[in-house]
């Protein structure tokens, strides 16, 4: 049987935010697609 690599992974939404998305892209080398949670920040604050 033959396989093909995997570069996408699908969460729900709840797994919308930043350390699950370095997780995922660390630990198993994917991007993540999922619903942004309403509580995710889309900038860093500069200090």
């Amino acid at each position: 049987m033959d396989s093909f690599p995997l570069t996408y992974l699908v969460l729900d939404g709840h797994f919308g935010n930043n350390n699950v998305c370095q997780m995922v892209q660390q630990s198993l080398g994917l991007h993540l697609i999922s619903k942004l949670r309403h509580d995710s920040a889309l900038y860093f604050e500069q200090g």
